[in-house]
């Protein structure tokens, strides 16, 4: 762009000399003009005024006065820039003229040149004719002319053909003068046209430095823009390699987590099949205690039914020995003993009975103990459950992040969030923006509220809470010129069913500018 606005001003200058020499050249040319008028003149005069000429003066006066016409011509052609056909424009007499003064500046004889004046002379006589009259009228005249008698006559010829020179000579200028006029409105045409396209040039040439400078503020915004994105690929360069480091810690953590599902899963199939044995001996001790229970209430009736049956015969037995008295002593002892025998085999089965019940109080021991073996499998079974959701998300967290007009009223909830990038779990609610978590483990909340790049001041503060409970709160800072963030880190032991979300503090900024939060929590461990 440059180099075209220099070749611009080069051909203005160029074009401005051009029409300086023309107008010098034109100047000198009038001037030239104007001195051989005013000389020719003079000698014309003082030629008149001598009287007394000869031929050969006067010859050379009409080769003067031609010179000075052939000169007009010539410069006003280089006015005009013209051809002139000098046999078109020189008239006969003036021919004749240049003639006879080119005869005389050859040496010849006086004869010779005798017959020439007469002819030259004759030749002037026919072309100033008076009044129309013939040449026949003025044969005296001629004569007189001819022998040179007469020098008065002579006198008055030669003022004719002066005069027939001057009146041509005028013609010639009043031409010139009008070529000469042609040429000014030629130059001024052009001096016009020079002028409109200097105009055009000095436009073109502010148009060009006009666009030099908005190419010269963009290649700066260009630059600027360069350096804030090699800043920002630094940036995002650092945080790519915290993330890989974070990423690796996290695989570290995952196969130890691995590690210790598996050990988990070990020890669930261990204690489910302990207490799979321990409902089945449960199953197995309640037929028994069942089944004891049943026998129990049969012993329970024999032995009523025996008490009743010893009392008959006690009673029969008395009777008996009222009415057998005859009977003696040795039989009584004898049946006495065998009273005994059938009494002690009685009482074999109550002695079992007593087992039995001292069993069923064991019983109710175990039953006690059933209890406490039902709730470590309700405990098992819980665990069992936070085991299987961990098998089932083994990733569990969200990214998410919308932007806000400074216009809005800041310090309600986050209701929304325009873009959720990630959502393992599909445990956030982007309409809502709030986060129940599913396990109890450790996570990693960030959240982080920034600016745009137009100018303004923001005044704000992020916070995170946990089933209403503030646990976090990041410090309002005063966010000047440019793109500025403010954010903050933690990780947190939270259990299952917190619910957190993220709320912003107050904000002062440009009408047009606009506020970005980001908000994320992962699960780093169970």
């Amino acid at each position: 762009m440059a180099s075209k606005s220099q070749q611009a001003q080069r051909y203005i200058k160029i074009i401005n000399q051009q029409l300086e020499i023309l107008n010098g050249e034109k100047q000198s040319v009038m001037e030239t003009l104007d001195h051989t008028i005013n000389q020719v003149l003079s000698e014309v005069n003082a030629w008149v005024n001598r009287g007394h000429v000869n031929h050969i003066t006067y010859a050379e006066m009409s080769n003067r006065i031609q010179q000075v016409i052939h000169l007009f011509m010539a410069k006003s052609a280089e006015i005009s820039d013209l051809e002139i056909d000098d046999s078109k424009s020189d008239s006969g007499l003036l021919q004749t003229t240049a003639a006879s003064s080119n005869n005389l500046r050859n040496p010849k004889t006086s004869y010779t040149r005798d017959q020439e004046q007469d002819k030259t002379m004759s030749s002037r006589v026919k072309t100033v004719q008076v009044c129309g009259d013939p040449i026949e009228t003025e044969f005296k005249k001629y004569t007189y002319l001819n022998t040179g008698a007469d020098d008065t006559y002579i006198t008055t010829t030669r003022f004719a053909i002066l005069e027939e020179a001057a009146f041509s000579l005028k013609k010639t200028t009043e031409q010139i003068q009008e070529k000469q006029e042609n040429v000014n409105k030629k130059l001024e045409i052009l001096t016009n046209a020079n002028l409109k396209s200097k105009k055009k040039c000095q436009e073109r040439f502010t148009e060009l430095e006009k666009t030099s400078n908005e190419n010269q503020e963009r290649l700066e915004a260009m630059e600027r823009s360069s350096t804030e994105s090699s800043s920002n690929v630094d940036d995002l360069f650092e945080s790519v390699t915290n993330v890989d480091v974070k990423l690796s810690s996290l695989e570290n953590e995952n196969k130890y987590i691995n590690a210790s599902m598996n050990e988990l899963n070990e020890e669930i199939s261990s204690v489910r099949s302990c207490s799979n044995d321990a409902l089945m001996s449960i199953q197995d001790l309640s037929k028994r205690i069942e089944s004891t229970n049943q026998h129990y209430n049969d012993m329970s009736n024999k032995i009523n039914q025996l008490e009743v049956s010893i009392h008959l015969l006690s009673t029969q037995y008395t009777e008996q020995l009222e009415t057998m008295s005859i009977i003696t002593k040795e039989k009584v002892d004898e049946t006495i003993g065998l009273a005994c025998q059938m009494l002690a085999k009685r009482l074999a089965p109550l002695d079992k009975l007593n087992e039995i019940l001292n069993k069923k109080a064991e019983s109710r021991k175990c039953l006690s103990q059933e209890d406490a073996v039902e709730n470590q499998v309700t405990q098992l079974n819980e665990k069992i459950a936070q085991l299987e959701l961990k098998c089932n998300f083994p990733n569990v967290g969200f990214f998410a992040w919308t932007t806000i007009a400074a216009s809005q009223n800041l310090l309600l909830y986050v209701r929304k969030f325009d873009h959720v990038d990630a959502n393992y779990g599909n445990h956030f609610d982007s309409l809502t923006g709030k986060f129940t978590v599913p396990l109890n483990g450790s996570y990693l909340i960030s959240m982080s509220a920034s600016q745009e790049d137009i100018n303004g001041k923001m005044y704000a503060g992020c916070y995170l809470r946990s089933n209403n409970r503030l646990f976090e709160e990041a410090d309002p800072v005063i966010f000047l010129n440019g793109t500025w963030n403010q954010s903050v880190t933690r990780c947190s032991e939270m259990s299952a069913g917190d619910v957190i979300y993220l709320k912003s503090a107050f904000a002062e900024t440009h009408p047009k500018n606009k506020i970005m939060f980001y908000f994320s929590c992962f699960m780093i461990k169970g």
